[in-house]
């Protein structure tokens, strides 16, 4: 544990330059293609969210969606997938047994972490010797946890242009839906439905 210390202190500082120049590159990217990950992101949903809910509905099995939850899922952080859920409600929250889910890839988010993950590694090799690859590992999965906020202000958009969609409105909803957002089975917190980043 003590390597990992000397390892961490060594590269968080390191890390925090890249990360901030590479966010910075994210919100331009983002600006710059706004309406095209918005379809994307409502696409998804619409695709795979909104008609399990809606036949649900229909068949009487499914109350009003009370929340829509963005989360962060730590099994696709650890297999570099980067999927984040997209899950609909009703007001049992976590108890919902009929709750229905889709799954999407921000790829503008992650458009730079192979980049950052070889930075990383050829970092950590150049200055400890005999670096085995679960330390690269650890190191990565820790440092890459700072996407989870990152993506935060980005999903509050998002589900704002997914709250506009008409075929998000066929769901029947609470007149209090609330968006939240965080890590799958974890805390949660309240998006806004509207904002910038």
């Amino acid at each position: 544990m003590e390597r990992f210390s000397e390892i961490e202190t060594y590269i968080t500082p390191m890390w925090n330059e890249w990360f901030a120049e590479d966010r910075k590159k994210i919100h331009d990217y983002f600006q710059q293609h706004r309406k095209e990950i918005a379809y994307k992101f409502c696409d998804c949903a619409v695709k795979q969210v909104v008609p399990d809910v809606c036949a649900l509905q229909s068949a009487g099995e499914q109350g009003e969606i009370a929340y829509l939850g963005i989360h962060f899922l730590r099994s696709s952080h650890l297999n570099r997938s980067y999927d984040y859920e997209i899950k609909l409600y009703n007001e049992t929250l976590y108890l919902d047994e009929n709750r229905a889910a889709g799954y999407w890839y921000p790829e503008f988010l992650y458009r730079f972490a192979a980049d950052e993950e070889e930075m990383l590694k050829r970092e950590i090799q150049g200055k400890f010797i005999r670096v085995k690859p679960h330390e690269i590992e650890q190191m990565r999965q820790k440092l890459f946890l700072q996407y989870q906020e990152t993506a935060k202000p980005y999903f509050q958009v998002l589900v704002h242009c997914l709250w506009e969609k008409p075929e998000f409105r066929q769901v029947k909803t609470s007149d209090k839906l609330q968006f939240l957002y965080g890590e799958h089975m974890g805390e949660l917190e309240e998006l806004a439905p509207e904002g910038d980043v």
